[in-house]
């Protein structure tokens, strides 16, 4: 048995190891066709993920920038109420200081002052908006 199969490997060697041989070479080129794939793939995942990394930086970026606007808006309407506060603040104090301030019921300058308070907040806030 052993002596017809070593006959039989020595007079068909050269298809055998053409068979050997291919199989070798289609498992090589599989195995490279594999990792150019792998690497292929791997470019694609890493372009989107750079792409998605700059959709997330710009929208970090606008919505600082809305963040900014709204508070340098919020500081301007701030400005404007202690603009329009500020004197009648100074009002109420001058009016709290003289006389007519001691007594319980406020006279007509007292009145004037609330009424002025109140039209001027109102009036602040409509501007502001």
């Amino acid at each position: 048995m052993n002596a017809l199969l070593i006959d039989s490997l020595l007079r068909h060697w050269k298809p055998l190891a053409a068979g050997v041989l291919a199989i070798a070479a289609l498992v090589w080129f599989n195995h490279a066709a594999e990792q150019r794939g792998a690497l292929a793939e791997r470019q694609i995942w890493q372009a989107r993920a750079a792409r998605a990394a700059a959709a997330a930086i710009a929208q970090a970026q606008t919505r600082t920038a809305q963040r900014e606007a709204a508070l340098v808006a919020a500081s301007e309407r701030a400005r404007r109420y202690a603009d329009a506060r500020k004197p009648i603040a100074q009002e109420v104090i001058r009016y709290v200081q003289s006389p007519a301030a001691a007594t319980a019921c406020p006279d007509a300058v007292g009145v004037h002052i609330g009424q002025a308070s109140i039209d001027a907040a109102n009036a602040a806030v409509a501007a502001a908006r």
